[in-house]
């Protein structure tokens, strides 16, 4: 039996060298300088059959041993944080150390060890919060640390472009213990709970700022927030159109608010001194730098605006005009006239006015009865006195000589006298070979008949 026992006892001893954490081993060793009568273990151990010895057949030094082994002594301290060696427990190891256990203290050894193993990398239990919220350039703001309880060793400050880029600079790293930070001659200074004060900002400290908190625990937690620096004066934008030459209706047109801020998300566009207020064929891309019109209609024709802008300034670009070309179409001659023709006085004064829809404005020409007017070019076409000649169709041509379209309208004109005589010189001939051909029938009439008198008289 006492060989049974010392076979034991060096087994228990060969078990402690191969422990996975050597803190265990330094609370075990203090465990057995304490006192006999300390709490026993709340099952005997068993020997290689499976059968439970009892306390009686072993000395009291043995019975020593048995009580305060790694695990039962190590579970009752299995809420400390350190772990130190990570070495991993061979398969006898564990399966001695399940033996003697209740269910439930096995649970809990098994889930201290594998806390030894298993540490975490990263976490997320804290936030990043700016104060102020809004800020610009010369304004100090703190990027304050929330929720964080734990017990950090350093606070380690990134900036980059934004959260989801890879690439970060370093900025500053702070030693909790020794409440210093490298470098130390920056602008950007960390306060003692780890939250970092930017003073005097300047435009190009825009970025994603992210912290790194390497803990007491070995935990690394890291956590961020944007940063967004306004300008205190915006420079006067201006309005380009992208086109290689004219607009015309039905085909787009693409605007662009420019200006030299590298910030352009907070635009806003106006129309005739208003706020534009998008249609359907209207949109806003590009954080509303881009004003896009598809199709673009005569409607659109008009001045437009564009502001920029942030929280605390505001600057307006100068007018620009949209032409849109169309036309000429809807053309009209006054003064209004009765089945395309007009009864004019003889000598008196004549006015024709020619209008059409268009843009830019038509250029007017005349015809007379086939034949162009040079003398009259625009849409006016005026006679001081009309005589009997003047009578006959007359001609409007209009042109748009932008996008090469034309239209024409004819009208007739009767001159007449008061009398109701002949009102053209056509019809004064008319009336003359009238008149002649009337006198020689006449005439014919007069002989047959004094030669029929005479032939009868005889």
């Amino acid at each position: 039996m006492e060989g049974l026992l010392v076979s034991q006892t060096q087994k228990r001893k060969k078990n402690r060298k191969q422990s996975p954490c050597s803190s265990c081993r330094q609370r075990q060793r203090q465990s057995w300088s304490h006192s006999p009568s300390a709490s026993p273990s709340p099952f005997p151990p068993r020997t290689p059959n499976g059968t439970a010895h009892s306390s009686n057949h072993h000395s009291s030094s043995h019975a020593q041993a048995h009580t305060h082994s790694y695990y039962s002594h190590n579970s009752n301290h299995h809420h400390s944080n350190s772990c130190p060696n990570r070495k991993k427990a061979t398969g006898l190891a564990k399966r001695k150390a399940m033996k003697g256990q209740s269910p439930n203290r096995r649970k809990k050894r098994a889930a201290t060890i594998l806390s030894c193993w298993i540490q975490p990398t990263s976490a997320q239990g804290f936030t990043v919060v700016q104060t102020p919220a809004t800020v610009k350039e010369g304004d100090n703001v703190i990027l304050n640390i929330q929720g964080y309880t734990g017990s950090a060793r350093e606070y380690v400050w990134y900036r980059k472009k934004s959260a989801q880029d890879p690439g970060r600079v370093k900025i500053v790293t702070f030693y909790s213990n020794h409440l210093y930070q490298s470098p130390s001659n920056i602008r950007q200074k960390v306060l003692a709970n780890g939250s970092l004060i930017i003073p005097n900002l300047i435009v190009i400290d825009d970025g994603y700022y992210e912290v790194q908190i390497n803990d007491s625990s070995s935990q690394i937690l890291k956590g961020g927030a944007p940063l967004k620096v306004y300008e205190n004066t915006l420079i006067k934008p201006t309005i380009t159109i992208q086109s290689t030459g004219h607009i015309v209706e039905n085909d787009s047109a693409v605007m662009s608010c420019n200006s030299k801020h590298k910030d352009l998300s907070q635009i806003r566009w106006y129309f005739q001194n208003k706020k534009l207020i998008l249609n359907k064929r209207m949109s806003l891309p590009l954080n509303n730098q881009t004003l896009i019109i598809i199709p673009v209609m005569r409607e659109d024709n008009g001045a437009y605006k564009c502001e920029v802008w942030n929280p605390f300034s505001a600057s307006m670009s100068d007018l620009f005009k949209l032409t849109v070309c169309y036309g000429p179409e809807k053309i009209t001659i006054l003064p209004k006239h009765v089945h395309g023709q007009i009864e004019v006085l003889l000598n008196k004064k004549l006015i024709l006015e020619c209008q059409a829809s268009s843009e830019p404005p038509a250029q007017y020409t005349w015809q007379v009865n086939g034949s162009s007017r040079a003398g009259n070019s625009g849409n006016i076409y005026a006679i001081s006195k009309l005589s009997w000649g003047h009578s006959g169709t007359y001609t409007c041509m209009a042109m748009n000589s932008v996008i090469n379209t034309a239209i024409s309208k004819n009208i007739r004109v009767r001159v007449y006298e008061p009398s109701g005589g002949s009102i053209r010189g056509g019809d004064v001939v008319a009336g003359i070979v009238i008149g002649v051909l009337a006198g020689v029938a006449l005439i014919v009439a007069l002989i047959y008949y004094m030669v029929i008198g005479e032939s009868s008289g005889e």
